[in-house]
């Protein structure tokens, strides 16, 4: 059954863009405006993806960032089709994370297996939670997630959060909360645990995220780690609004990313798997760069970044998405697999985190042309 729904789903999201194209067709002597040809990648990119992949049963941090970006299609498209294929994916996942529903599995040191219910690498699910909930205030939709931080507020540990990846994966669980209960704990636990990892891994210098240091002390500051940062700090300033205490310094947190960020860009539009390192052989990271075309675009649109200064780096990475990544099918290549494998990088690679990230810079790369068209 699972397999029919994803079907239909593609076929469904293929008509859409055979409509398109038609529509296109009837008025082929008018260009068609950026904003349109957008939403057919969209559909397609989408499609594909949920075709291939019906509901996976694995409930990892792959699949969760996948659903954060098909959750910011239906924002963007109110298409109940795509809130059906995340609400059908935490359905069968019970809106659990890790499985356990025992009070004991509530501790810090519980490591990463299936019964951890406070690793970090189960709770990327709750944003998806999250943001189901505020369609429909159910309470069983936020009773993991409730369980899950609320055991965090009472305690003073702040080492959970231990990968930048992070970042993305679990700070906007805590604003969302925050959003939904207006209660202020979660962001005070929030800035404790973002100035732990600040001392493990932000670079004051650079302004950038290193992942580790190598034997000669050198640190290795990966493209798709500072992505992680800087499209969570976008998705956290979503959540703020602009009267709370702290939201300048992480205002001011992302702006000085994003400066770091496009002094770095290859000139064919892409960042380096490590973005400091001009001796590092050339290689595509598709992930992070949508990530970061995903920030520098949200950050345009809502009139946090210059435009002047930051758009022509964000249409140049937008441009590299849909000329290389992007394939005929709707694939996203050029995604480095979860478990390293002697085979190279290629257009046949792909993982559900590059297509969530590709998805998020999709619908900012759609709101911005559509913006500019309407003025």
């Amino acid at each position: 059954m699972r397999y029919l729904i994803g079907f239909c789903m593609y076929m469904y999201c293929s008509m859409m863009c055979m409509g398109l194209n038609a529509q296109a067709q009837e008025n082929s002597k008018q260009e068609e405006p950026e904003e349109q040809t957008i939403l057919k990648i969209i559909y397609t990119v989408a499609g594909y993806w949920q075709a291939v992949n019906p509901f996976p049963e694995e409930l990892s941090w792959d699949n969760s960032v996948f659903h954060t970006g098909n959750m910011e299609v239906y924002f963007l498209t109110r298409n109940d089709a795509f809130r059906r294929y995340s609400e059908t994916w935490a359905e069968e996942n019970g809106w659990k994370g890790a499985e356990s529903d025992n009070k004991v599995d509530l501790k810090y040191d519980n490591g990463r297996t299936k019964d951890s219910v406070l690793s970090v690498d189960r709770q990327v699910c709750l944003r998806i939670y999250a943001d189901l909930y505020a369609l429909n205030p159910d309470k069983k939709i936020i009773a993991r997630i409730r369980d899950a931080l609320g055991y965090r507020m009472k305690t003073s540990v702040c080492e959970y959060w231990k990968n930048v990846r992070d970042l993305y994966t679990v700070m906007p669980v805590m604003s969302k909360l925050y959003k939904i209960t207006g209660e202020k704990l979660y962001l005070n636990k929030l800035q404790q645990c973002l100035a732990y990892i600040d001392s493990l891994s932000y670079d004051s210098e650079s302004k950038l995220y290193y992942k580790n240091s190598d034997a000669k002390g050198k640190k290795n500051f990966g493209s798709l780690e500072n992505g992680w940062a800087f499209a969570g700090f976008a998705k956290l300033l979503s959540d703020l609004s602009k009267e709370d205490s702290c939201r300048n310094d992480y205002l001011n947190h992302f702006r000085n990313m994003a400066d770091a960020i496009v002094q770095r860009q290859h000139a064919n539009g892409y960042w380096n798997n490590s973005i400091l390192d001009s001796m590092q052989v050339v290689t595509t990271e598709v992930a992070g760069t949508a990530l970061f075309t995903y920030g520098l675009l949200w950050g345009i649109n809502n009139n946090i970044l210059d435009a002047k200064t930051f758009l022509p780096a964000a249409l140049k990475s937008w441009s590299f998405l849909v000329s290389v990544a992007l394939q005929t099918d709707g694939r996203i290549g050029y995604i480095r697999p979860l478990v390293n494998t002697d085979r190279s990088i290629d257009e046949k690679s792909t993982a559900g985190y590059g297509v969530g990230a590709f998805l998020l810079a999709a619908c900012e790369a759609f709101r911005f042309f559509r913006d500019v068209n309407n003025d």
